[in-house]
């Protein structure tokens, strides 16, 4: 059996398998990957050249055969932020790993959807921004090695205007990657567990879980993002008394971050960068395959 047809082989198989154990969303889609390749010769006396494949957005599961070399594999996987305008955005992680052992190996890379558009990959309702992340062996949550969580969704919180004398809402941003949201806002996702949702039970956010983060409870309150867990989503307003105050049942906010998977010897920030993505870093020597 050729080499491509041993890979279709078992990239049918991965894919079955995932779909029967309901590892995966059912509307996952795998496809052969989409990137953007650049290549510099460096050092030129070590026969060497050093390319990254930058993966973006596709709403897809990739699949990606890593070019072979003797060196090591650098994994850089950003999230995708939360919903909100521009001042109340959140930021989703950089997280950043070496790998020894993956030359040739199919691996499968998702890169997280806006908090604004779908929330692709575990962003809970309410603009939850969707995590970025490299899986090998089979394209299921459990076979993660690199996660860089989503941003949690924009939510409200209640503010007292002096001034005027009354209290109002206010819009705040959800939670960057691995932080809390706003106001009664959705906890992080933490290495072991998803983020408790903000508010109480008269209109609590949902908790988030693995690979998900939890809904934001009704009206303007954000999603929790994805990750490794997912954050919980932001607590709604519930009640009025006669003294004017608001939502003395349950306070709102936004949607607390997800929790990244950071590689032994890794780096993990919060991004600066807004575009989700996962850029794969490999050299190569001898006989250069075309990327």
């Amino acid at each position: 059996m050729s080499l491509t047809r041993l890979r279709m082989v078992r990239l049918v198989a991965a894919v079955a398998a995932v779909a029967a154990t309901g590892a995966a969303p059912a509307d996952a889609r795998t496809q052969k990957a989409a990137y953007v390749a650049d290549c510099k010769i460096t050092p030129v006396s070590a026969g060497a050249r050093t390319c990254t494949y930058t993966f973006g957005y596709t709403q897809t599961i990739q699949s990606f055969v890593i070019p072979p070399t003797i060196g090591p594999v650098q994994i850089t996987a950003v999230g995708a932020p939360g919903a909100g305008d521009r001042p109340y955005r959140s930021r989703g992680a950089r997280v950043t790993g070496s790998f020894s052992n993956l030359s040739g190996m199919l691996i499968y890379i998702v890169v997280g959807g806006e908090g604004w558009f779908d929330g692709y990959n575990g962003g809970g309702p309410g603009g939850g921004g969707g995590a970025s992340d490299v899986r090998l062996a089979l394209p299921d949550l459990e076979h993660r090695i690199i996660v860089g969580a989503g941003g949690g969704g924009w939510g409200e919180e209640v503010v007292f205007d002096e001034q005027a004398g009354v209290h109002s809402l206010m819009l705040v941003k959800g939670g960057d990657a691995g932080r809390p949201g706003s106001g009664s806002g959705g906890q992080p996702g933490t290495a072991t567990a998803g983020g408790i949702g903000g508010g109480t039970q008269w209109a609590q956010g949902k908790p988030g879980r693995i690979g998900r983060g939890g809904a934001g409870a009704p009206g303007i309150n954000g999603g929790g993002g994805g990750g490794l867990y997912g954050g919980g989503g932001g607590g709604g307003c519930s009640g009025y008394d006669a003294n004017g105050s608001l939502c003395p049942d349950s306070q709102p906010g936004s949607g607390g971050g997800g929790s990244s998977l950071v590689p032994r010897g890794g780096t993990s920030a919060v991004s600066d960068d807004f575009e989700p993505k996962v850029v794969i870093t490999v050299t190569q020597y001898a006989t250069w395959p075309v990327p």
